[in-house]
């Protein structure tokens, strides 16, 4: 999860379901705030050596990255890994209004339907993490 995201939201993401069996955090940004000790964690950042180089050694390690309009999206984007995208109500003006956009395949976007509801943007999330999760055993065969 990307430190962009507040202290509430990241407490928010674990009471609504985003972590569980097979659900572990993965900063991405040195120096990120700590996470609640309750919310399964890999904190790899301090093994960083260089830069954007080992961000993208680390995002294609995992099953999918969770992120707000920062750099690890834009990077998850390009190389192609699973991004899921939790957008503000009114966002940079490249996502446009809705939840789709143009500009890479592996980025899913999910936004505010309102100004500072990110209760709804982070239950979706959960939602989708659960069924990458399912996805993800069924095709390692564990279901």
């Amino acid at each position: 999860m990307d430190r962009g995201l507040s202290d509430e939201q990241k407490r928010n993401a674990a009471s609504a379901g985003c972590t569980g069996p097979g659900v572990t955090f993965h900063p991405l940004t040195p120096g990120s705030e700590s996470l609640p000790s309750t919310v399964p964690q890999c904190d790899l950042t301090g093994l960083y050596n260089d830069g954007f180089e080992d961000v993208a050694a680390h995002m294609t390690a995992l099953d999918a990255v969770v992120t707000i309009d920062s750099a690890p999206l834009h990077l998850g984007g390009a190389l192609g890994v699973p991004v899921i995208g939790m957008l503000d109500h009114v966002s940079q003006w490249a996502w446009g209004t809705g939840e789709s956009q143009r500009w890479y395949d592996s980025v899913t976007m999910v936004r505010q339907p309102k100004p500072g509801d990110w209760q709804s943007v982070i239950k979706r999330v959960a939602s989708r993490l659960q069924a990458l999760t399912v996805e993800r055993q069924t095709k390692i065969g564990l279901t």
